[in-house]
C-alpha cells in the first residue's frame, strides 16, 4: 500500500517493458530488411509502420545491410526481445531456415493472439486455428488453386514485367 500511495504521489507511469512483464506482450513489431536505405523497403515500412501505430504498437527495425550473419543476429535479437510479430525480408537465410526460424518463434509466442483474443471475449472457434505454414493448410491453398486454374478463374501467362537491379526483384 505505501509504495502504490508513493508511486500516485510521485505520478509513476510504469514503462512499456513493466507493462510488458504484466501482460506478456510487448505492443512492438520487428522489421528486419536487407536495405534500409531502399526506396522499396523504405515505402513498405512506412506503410507498416502507421498502420502499427495506429494499432497501438510499436516497431523496431533491423537493418542487415545484405549480409546473411546480420539477418540472423537480428533475428535473434528480436526474438530475446520477445517482439509480438516480424516482418522480415531475407537476404540468404534461406528458405529452409527461415522456417525453421518462423516455427520456433510461433512455438514460443504463437498462442498469445489466442489468448488475447479469449481475454477480449472473442467468440472464435478456437479448436480449428491454423498456421499459414501448417502442411495441411499449404496442401488445402494448393489443391484450391488448382481448382480454380481448372474452372479457368485463375491463369498463368507470360507477362511484361520490370527488373529492378538495385533490389534484385520484379516490380510489376
Amino acid at each position: 500500500a505505501a509504495v502504490a500511495d508513493a508511486a500516485r504521489v510521485l505520478q509513476f507511469q510504469p514503462s512499456q517493458l513493466a507493462r510488458s512483464l504484466r501482460t506478456s506482450t510487448t505492443h512492438t513489431v520487428g522489421f528486419v530488411v536487407p536495405d534500409v536505405s531502399s526506396p522499396f523497403y523504405a515505402a513498405a515500412l512506412k506503410g507498416a509502420q502507421t498502420t502499427l501505430h495506429d494499432a497501438g504498437y510499436r516497431t523496431l527495425l533491423m537493418d542487415c545491410e545484405q549480409s546473411a550473419e546480420r539477418e540472423v543476429e537480428a533475428l535473434q535479437t528480436l526474438l530475446a526481445h520477445r517482439v509480438d510479430g516480424l516482418l522480415v525480408s531475407t537476404v540468404g537465410l534461406g528458405r529452409e531456415r527461415f522456417e525453421e526460424r518462423v516455427w520456433e518463434w510461433l512455438h514460443e509466442y504463437g498462442g498469445k493472439i489466442l489468448v488475447q483474443f479469449r481475454r477480449m471475449g472473442a467468440s472464435l472457434d478456437y479448436e480449428r486455428t491454423r498456421f499459414t505454414m501448417d502442411e495441411a493448410y499449404v496442401r488445402a491453398v494448393m489443391r484450391f488453386f488448382v481448382h480454380l486454374y481448372r474452372k479457368g478463374w485463375i491463369y498463368r501467362a507470360n507477362r511484361i514485367i520490370n527488373w529492378c537491379p538495385y533490389h534484385q526483384t520484379s516490380l510489376s
